[in-house]
């Protein structure tokens, strides 16, 4: 056991000795991979000439992971070559509105639903770094673990009786596991500062354990109390039973992305 740990030891002092250790900061934007049908969007009005609705319904497609994303990193790569990487990252995702309205001649009914997400996500990985001079491209590959939030807007107007509703929900719960791949360029700015641009890819899906009732206004006012509380909670399973009023069917939301960041790295020795 001393024999393991004096040589672990050994390897990290070796490690260190011939590594660059740095700190980076970049912003991007994701663009969506792998997406699927968010929801659908229905316009249909009465036609009194035909006695009948009529209008189209289309569906609105996306993934969850496009959006604005930060990252801060720190890492080192041993004799200018391999090296790792440990990144946390924030993803501020794109909204996407579903809108829907129906006519009857006489009133009309509109809804409209607007989620978007949030994600807490940390990416550590092996990175191989080329070039000479100024100029180095790289690459880096590894696991990402996503902490994900899906928000969910509905708002509800009928103007037969001049109703406005609006119910705000969250979906939570559960932890995302993907991969996370960045071809990038990097050029030398200083000793010790360079600066980089990278594209990434980002395979990872999202299925939320519960939902959460955390928002509901009528004609403006606050009317989440009249809401009993055990009534804001829902639970999402495999399977639900017909009795189980408190559970839904799991969905799977997508998180791919395909984005470009750019940012500055500095080295710290």
């Amino acid at each position: 056991m001393k024999k393991i740990v004096l040589s672990t030891v050994l390897l990290c002092s070796v490690i260190a000795a011939y590594s660059q250790l740095y700190v980076r900061l970049d912003v991007g934007y994701g663009l969506p991979v792998n997406g699927e049908q968010i929801g659908t969007e229905t316009n249909e009005k009465y036609d009194f000439n035909v006695g009948a609705y009529t209008g189209k319904t289309g569906g609105v497609y996306g993934s969850f992971g496009s959006g604005l994303s930060f990252h801060v990193a720190a890492g080192a790569t041993i004799n200018g070559v391999l090296g790792y990487d440990v990144e946390l990252g924030y993803l501020l995702g794109k909204k996407y509105s579903l809108k829907s309205s129906s006519f009857d001649g006489t009133y009309t009914e509109t809804n409209e639903t607007e989620l978007s997400s949030r994600s807490f996500q940390i990416a550590p990985s092996l990175t191989f770094t080329a070039g000479t001079g100024n100029i180095h491209p790289y690459t880096r590959i590894g696991p990402v673990i996503g902490i994900n939030t899906i928000r969910n807007e509905e708002t509800q107007f009928d103007d037969y009786n001049n109703l406005k509703e609006v119910r705000e929900y969250e979906l939570t719960g559960g932890v995302s596991i993907g991969l996370k791949g960045v071809l990038g360029v990097s050029f030398n700015a200083g000793k010790k500062i360079s600066i980089f641009g990278e594209a990434s890819f980002v395979s990872m899906s999202y299925t939320p354990k519960e939902g959460e009732l955390t928002g509901y206004t009528v004609n403006g006012d606050d009317a989440l109390d009249s809401v009993p509380k055990e009534n804001r909670k829902v639970k999402f399973k495999k399977e639900v039973d017909y009795t189980d009023t408190n559970s839904n069917v799991q969905e799977k939301y997508s998180l791919g992305s395909l984005g470009m960041q750019i940012g500055v790295k500095y080295l710290l020795k």
